[in-house]
């Protein structure tokens, strides 16, 4: 049986002249090439390419974005709906893409793609730009030959699992489970092969300090850098939820890494973002998963020491918390179709008299029922709990009276959460040598005005805020995009969820997020 490629490409004239340019140099290299549309495809036709076609390339381009640049014919990016979370795991599946990824929707490989622009030194800049067309097709087909040679010999997943029996697919998805994990930790023990893969927390005004850093160890270490503006710029203002969903993000990218540095400045425990990254780590630990080697590297004596002194520890009640925040706004496991429910029964439980019968009655189905069936898909229990419990473990703590009222009271269902624009304009000095990690998850470590879509709207029209004496800029910068999967066998309204950039620029000198 020969071996084969398969193309999922997009509506556009482009993916189609692509997939033309791929089936050339594929048969060239001895595959056959397949090439679905979204008219043709469906996520089960994808599923089945992904276990038995050697190698998967998925055109990732977001066209309605692309069109619009180029001034275009809109074009839906309905292609997005067909795709699961096998590309986390498995390196036979490409992404390629003309323009800018979906933050979360990457491999562990490496994808073919253009990296999102540095930030200009002038945030005005960034209105309605930047150019978001900076790679073509010729780019793709050249970083596809490059790496075919590696997958010469690569077997397909089907080859690997047992035959699929229609009447019985337990053996076999229990196989592609089991293959899934194996997938992930070879990965995880190829990436830690030759060179120590280092991640490098830091102030974004040091960006360049750090590039130099890279360079004068290069060939001793692999560095994990990001770079500013890569996931959200300086002075955007985000929702709780995506402050939480970035921090999803950066902790797939810490999991990658063998070592954490802290590139050490006097204002680097200042920002919100580097203290999420200390969190993350320390998250980590508590629940028992991996975490890198945590290091700090002085700029000033170029040295590296062990540990970082600041280091947060977290208690149960902090990780419970952290755990709610990661598993409800995390793209991959957030459910946003079960919000709207789980708020009627937030109103539900408030009501007088109706409130205590429903909490009786909640305890009771979830003894029998939830427990097992519901809250073990929906929300893991390590979304409950902040680590691992067993089931027995699950059934007694819903037992408590008090359990569903605190979860359903969390503040990651109320709409602010989901929806208000959080800016901030100060911070609050914490007590002692230690970041305070409730201050953080709460945000009463800093000062801030949120504002609702419709307030943001305003000031967004009238250009300028003003507060506490601070004159601000008000722009919308080029629209990022967020991935949605679709969960328990339910498409959401939208698999690509439109991320609107707002900047509020001071006018006067600003370094910190």
């Amino acid at each position: 049986m020969s071996k084969t490629i398969s193309f999922f490409g997009t509506r556009s004239a482009e993916s189609s002249a692509l997939a033309d340019m791929l089936k050339v140099c594929a048969e060239e290299s001895g595959y056959q090439f397949y090439h679905f549309s979204p008219e043709n495809a469906d996520s089960s036709l994808y599923f089945n390419a992904c276990l038995n076609s050697e190698i998967v390339i998925v055109d990732a381009t977001i066209e309605s974005v692309a069109s619009q640049a180029n001034n275009g014919n809109i074009v839906e990016d309905d292609h997005y709906a067909i795709f699961n979370v096998m590309h986390i795991a498995f390196d036979h599946i490409w992404i390629v893409s003309r323009t800018y990824l979906p933050v979360n929707f990457t491999t562990m490989f490496r994808d073919i793609a253009p990296s999102y622009p540095f930030p200009a030194s002038h945030p005005e800049q960034l209105e309605k730009t930047p150019e978001r067309i900076t790679w073509d097709n010729n780019n793709i087909v050249q970083a596809i030959k490059n790496r075919l040679p590696v997958f010469a010999g690569r077997t397909s997943l089907a080859s690997r699992l047992p035959p699929l029996d229609p009447k019985n697919l337990t053996p076999f998805y229990t196989a592609y489970a089991e293959l899934m994990a194996e997938a992930i930790k070879k990965d995880a023990e190829e990436r830690r092969k030759g060179l120590k893969k280092v991640f490098i927390s830091y102030r974004s005004a040091f960006y360049e300090d750090v590039r130099a850093l890279q360079e004068s160890w290069k060939g001793q270490y692999e560095f994990i850098v990001m770079p500013p503006g890569s996931l959200a710029y300086e002075s955007e203002v985000l929702p709780r939820l995506r402050r939480w969903q970035l921090m999803s993000v950066l902790d797939r990218q810490i999991d990658l890494a063998d070592e954490f540095w802290v590139y050490q400045t006097d204002d680097y425990d200042k920002s919100w973002w580097t203290q999420g990254e200390l969190i993350t780590l320390a998250y980590r630990k508590h629940s028992g998963t991996y975490c890198p080697e945590i290091k700090t590297f002085d700029p000033s004596e170029k040295s590296l020491s062990p540990g970082y002194e600041k280091m947060p520890e977290l208690n149960q009640s902090q990780a419970e918390r952290i755990a709610r925040r990661y598993s409800n706004s995390d793209p991959l496991t957030m459910g946003p179709e079960n919000v709207a429910a789980i708020r009627k029964m937030r109103k539900w439980s408030e009501t007088p008299l109706i409130g205590n019968a429903f909490h009786w009655l909640i305890r009771k189905m979830t003894r029998t029922r939830l427990a097992k069936e519901i809250m073990a898909t929906s929300h893991p229990a390590s979304a409950i709990t902040g680590g691992e419990i067993t089931e027995e473990e699950l059934l007694k703590k819903v037992g408590d009276k008090d359990f569903f009222r605190k979860y359903l009271q969390d503040p990651v269902w109320e709409p602010a959460f989901w929806e208000n624009a959080v800016l901030e304009y100060g911070k609050k000095e914490s007590a002692g040598n230690s970041i305070d990690v409730d201050a953080f998850i709460e945000m009463s470590g800093l000062e801030y005005v949120e504002f609702r879509p419709d307030e943001l709207k305003k000031w967004i029209d009238a250009g300028k805020y003003r507060h506490n004496g601070i004159e601000y800029k008000v722009l919308n910068a080029a629209p990022r995009f967020l991935w949605i999967a679709n969960r328990m066998g339910k498409q959401p309204k939208d698999n690509l969820q439109r991320l609107d950039v707002c900047l509020f620029v001071k006018n006067t000198d600003n370094k910190n997020i």
